[in-house]
């Protein structure tokens, strides 16, 4: 009788015990990963990148990086734009030849329909690009965006590359807000450090 009292006590501690770790395993857990989201947010919210977003209605943030910045549409319309700081020196006109030449190899059919004036402000002041706007229509075995725009502006250290993609070519016009709330800002140490790299 005295070993199955002492055994119980015995089992009641071991299951204690066990249920100490259990809850201490569980929280600590909970705490890990709390923490892990925090510092990605704050992560994202300090990441150092020659472009700033100008909040406007139905435009959020998306992936950034201290050369890029993509911001995503809010709506069904699966809009979104990016741009892109490079260094060297860029030929609009046949970079936007060499890039429809590739995809009509690759079978698809593609047709400028339009071309917006644009504007981004720059710590070189206001600077003004060409939007081209494309028709690229998918097919049942190759569903692609149908509306694409792509535009390049030179700047004295570098160019931007701007790009533009949503459902439809009737949807293109939703991403001029999200593009003109772009703004360019190199500071100097960054410039000296993309000549240099060149």
């Amino acid at each position: 009788m005295a070993w199955q009292i002492k055994r119980k006590h015995f089992s009641d501690h071991y299951i204690v015990i066990i249920l100490a770790l259990a809850v201490t395993t569980i929280v600590g857990s909970y705490m890990a990963v709390s923490y892990q989201q925090a510092a990605a947010e704050r992560a994202k919210d300090t990441v150092k990148t020659v472009f700033s977003f100008n909040s406007v209605p139905g435009w959020t943030r998306g992936p950034v990086n201290d050369t890029s910045l993509a911001l995503f549409h809010t709506g069904t319309d699966g809009c979104f734009v990016y741009a892109e700081y490079k260094s060297g020196s860029v030929n609009a006109a046949s970079e936007l030849k060499n890039w429809s030449d590739s995809l009509n190899k690759g079978g698809q059919t593609i047709t400028e329909k339009s071309s917006q004036a644009m504007t981004i402000s720059t710590n070189y002041g206001t600077e003004s690009y060409d939007l081209h706007q494309y028709y690229v229509p998918g097919t049942k075995e190759n569903p692609t965006m149908e509306g694409v725009e792509v535009g390049y502006l030179q700047l004295p250290t570098g160019y931007i590359k701007f790009n533009g993609d949503c459902n439809s070519y009737d949807q293109l016009p939703l991403t001029i807000d999200g593009l003109q709330s772009l703004k360019f800002n190199v500071d100097k140490s960054y410039e000296f450090y993309m000549t240099a790299a060149k």
